[in-house]
């Protein structure tokens, strides 16, 4: 019913170095997706989103869930992620498209005023 230690702190083990490289991943990727003017919102709710997640996992390991809802949740929410990772526009052929008149308009509705750069 338990597996043995050593399998478990391997397992451990890999899944702490496979959430350490999806937040790698992360600060990686959003730079290449989103456009400058709204990269650091972009990379901020995609922040807020795993925060979420990691308040929400506990509870969905809890006695609350049978192991066959708990595994089809996380199988679920796995298989649209990679959905829709891989509906995510390709970026390598684009050139940087920052706009200086966008973004002194971006910063002026924002309330940020004029962009000083």
């Amino acid at each position: 019913d338990v597996l043995p230690y050593p399998v478990m702190a391997a397992v451990v083990i890999v899944a702490r170095c496979t959430s350490f490289s999806a937040g790698c991943g992360s600060w990686l990727h959003t730079p290449e997706v989103f456009p400058v003017q709204v990269r650091a919102t972009g990379h901020a709710a995609c922040n807020m989103m795993a925060n979420v997640g990691r308040l929400l996992a506990p509870l969905l390991v809890s006695p609350y869930f049978s192991p066959g809802a708990c595994s089809g949740i996380m199988a679920s929410t796995l298989g649209c992620a990679a959905m829709l990772a891989l509906a995510a526009p390709e970026t390598a052929a684009r050139t940087d498209d920052f706009n200086p008149s966008a973004y002194k308009a971006l910063r002026q509705v924002s309330g940020q005023g004029a962009c000083h750069c």
